[in-house]
């Protein structure tokens, strides 16, 4: 299934049809939602535009509300909602300010959920990647060998993580192993800028 998360119109049929999805699959109820869709606008505070404020609000902040709104009624009793945060809500980097503010207003979303969905039994957490091999922002990270060595450098583990390590902390903070656990705020950086 395809989603913009960036409109927020197209939510209710999305979830109409991931409903009906779950059925064919003899399913009524989600387990785990991970919101990790989003978007990143980068540059110094005089070349940022309201456009590319709304374009990153928009998705990172907005959209992950009302996707969570939108498929609440399918959250089954102690399920788990994992948003993608950044290690960027912990330390600063130039040109970064709208970006990581987006991320900081997904924390501050995922700890109020957590309050709000606990009694159902709902964990509401946030996993804030750092430096990641990925194809985020055209794939920078992935792409750009000065770009991994300047980053690596700054990191306690001496490297960019891979996608599936940030995979492999999604994964374990979706299990039962960690089912005492909401409202926090995970980093999986490698020790990024300590």
């Amino acid at each position: 299934m395809h989603l913009d998360i960036s409109d927020v119109s197209s939510f209710g049929a999305f979830t109409s049809e991931l409903s009906a999805l779950l059925e064919r699959w003899g399913a009524s109820r989600l387990d785990v939602v991970v919101n990790n869709a989003g978007v990143g606008v980068f540059g110094p505070l005089e070349a940022v535009t309201a456009d590319d404020f709304d374009t990153v609000f928009g998705t990172n902040v907005r959209g992950t509300f009302f996707l969570i709104q939108s498929l609440v009624p399918l959250l089954a009793q102690g399920s788990r909602v994992i948003n993608v945060s950044s290690s960027l809500t912990r330390h600063t980097s130039p040109a970064t300010s709208v970006y990581s503010a987006s991320k900081a207003a997904v924390e501050a979303l995922s700890r109020t959920l957590a309050a709000e969905l606990g009694p159902r039994g709902i964990r509401v957490n946030s996993i804030a990647p750092g430096p990641t091999a990925t194809d985020f922002n055209g794939g920078a990270m992935r792409d750009d060998a000065g770009m991994r060595q300047g980053l690596a450098g700054r990191t306690a583990l001496g490297r960019v993580g891979e996608p599936e390590e940030i995979g492999d902390a999604i994964a374990t903070l979706a299990s039962d192993g960690l089912r005492w656990m909401t409202a926090q705020r995970i980093e999986v950086s490698g020790g990024a800028l300590l």
